[in-house]
């Protein structure tokens, strides 16, 4: 088991180089934005493009690369962020500016 294992190492940076950067595992920042991100989609396929729910959810899935549950709990946990969105109507070209990556049309 031990042929290959300098080269592995030699590719695997030292372990002590993440420390330097902050806390292992997942960002908290990254996820925020995800889960905003998230929520102003459900607002454009549900409100916008007046989508069922279910329908929703199985984009929302396709798009993010998560279960339809974890889209539940996402738009759960973001209730109220999801109200404003709704109040505030958001305009689409700010929306394509700030998520580029995304269709918005």
């Amino acid at each position: 088991m031990q042929r290959g294992r300098q080269i592995f190492d030699k590719l695997n940076y030292d372990s002590s180089e993440i420390l330097k950067h902050g806390s292992k595992g997942r960002s908290k920042i990254l996820i925020k934005e995800r889960n905003q991100c998230i929520c102003l989609r459900y607002w454009y396929h549900s409100k916008r493009h007046k989508r069922r729910y279910d329908e929703v959810l199985k984009l929302l899935s396709k798009e993010f690369y998560l279960s339809e549950r974890t889209i539940v709990d996402v738009v759960s946990e973001n209730a109220n962020l999801i109200k404003n969105v709704y109040k505030e109507n958001p305009i689409i070209n700010r929306l394509k500016i700030e998520f580029e990556h995304l269709t918005w049309k």
